[in-house]
């Protein structure tokens, strides 16, 4: 199988989903379920362009009954001495603590995972 993806199984170490602006909230709405499986609370982190997805990421888990939003924090972070180049000034951080909800194990049974690979 020239081409194939390998498949690689995603088991969270701590309840931290990091998010980038690189992927979409589709993206990490998945990953955060994963996440959810493992653990009662997680945090959405993101930072500077990367704050748009994570409040899309943490409002759509809870709009469809997957969590409840238990606390929000917002940060300014300085630059440290070792980082430089022309992007140096502060960046702002949100963090979003979510909490499984009871109805979780009900709306995850429709939650897919497929870890075996495909046979083609």
């Amino acid at each position: 199988m020239e081409g194939a993806k390998a498949h690689k199984l995603i088991k969270p170490e701590n309840n931290k989903v990091q998010i980038s602006s690189k992927k979409d909230a589709g993206f990490y709405i998945f990953i955060a379920k994963l996440f959810l499986l493992d653990f009662e609370t997680i945090e959405l982190h993101g930072l500077g362009d990367a704050i748009t997805t994570c409040v899309k990421v943490a409002e759509s888990l809870s709009r469809y009954g997957y969590t409840a939003i238990q606390k929000i924090e917002t940060l300014t972070l300085a630059p440290t001495a070792e980082e430089k180049g022309p992007r140096r000034g502060k960046k702002a951080k949100l963090i979003v603590t979510l909490k499984r909800s009871k109805d979780f194990p009900e709306l995850i049974k429709k939650f897919k995972i497929d870890n075996a690979p495909a046979n083609k």
